[in-house]
């Protein structure tokens, strides 16, 4: 799931950087992500009233302004571009959110070599496609078997606890 996010999110920002550039791309992931990270913390905020940032960030209305602001900047940043390409950051925060909750369940190793299988699974299945109009790349036999090596590793990490 984590890699699959990852490898939706690489080849929107790479598909934004064919559009705008990869300067502009960056941007307008980053402001995604900071939009993201801004919604969790409103709504933390909101359920428990407490957040343990540092004033005044701890407070929810700073936190909600700040939010308006980068929905502004991020529909400014994406007007040239799909609409849908400004969830980019989004899907960041998802990861890095995620990231924070698995790795001290799974460990490391296994979190990372779980992300790169779903990565790299993802992304075969999306260059085949074309997603988001990327040159299409078929399936061939040497790179299906790239995957199922990195399958494999992960499976060896998994059991080698």
């Amino acid at each position: 799931m984590l890699g699959l996010s990852a490898a939706v999110q690489l080849s929107m920002v790479g598909a934004m950087g064919q559009r705008l550039g990869a300067r502009e791309a960056t941007w307008v992931s980053i402001l995604g992500t900071l939009l993201g990270l801004a919604i969790v913390v409103v709504v933390q905020a909101g359920r428990d009233r407490h957040t343990s940032l540092p004033n005044p960030l701890d407070r929810r209305w700073v936190v909600a302004g700040l939010a308006v602001v980068l929905v502004a900047a991020l529909l400014i940043s994406a007007r040239d571009i799909p609409l849908y390409f400004a969830l980019t950051g989004t899907i960041a925060t998802v990861f890095l959110i995620l990231t924070g909750v698995l790795v001290p369940r799974l460990g490391l190793a296994l979190f990372f070599a779980a992300v790169t299988l779903g990565t790299v699974s993802g992304a075969l299945v999306m260059d085949d496609l074309g997603a988001f109009g990327a040159t299409p790349q078929s399936v061939s036999l040497g790179r299906a078997l790239g995957v199922g090596l990195v399958g494999v590793g992960t499976v060896i990490v998994r059991r080698a606890k």
